[in-house]
């Protein structure tokens, strides 16, 4: 049960790859509409051929920073808009 997860997630990665795949996937999931971080990961992930369950992972690991990032995203709006 364990190996076909443990191959998925070394199938082909390098560091580089791995480092990549983080960076990426924490900008994706900092994109500030509710909903759309999954879709986005998945898309941004297959076009550039990176590793989906260590973005997906990611994704969710950084949901409740998202979630408080919200706050200051309404704030810099207000900022720039003098709202």
């Amino acid at each position: 049960m364990l190996d076909p997860v443990i191959a998925l997630l070394t199938q082909g990665v390098t560091a580089e790859k791995i480092a990549q795949t983080l960076a990426v996937g924490a900008v994706c999931s900092m994109f500030p509409f509710l909903g759309t971080t999954t879709l986005l990961n998945l898309g941004v992930g297959l076009w550039l051929r990176m590793n989906q369950p260590i973005m997906q992972s990611l994704n969710y690991l950084l949901t409740p920073v998202h979630l408080l990032m919200i706050v200051v995203y309404v704030r810099i709006g207000e900022w720039v808009w003098r709202a």
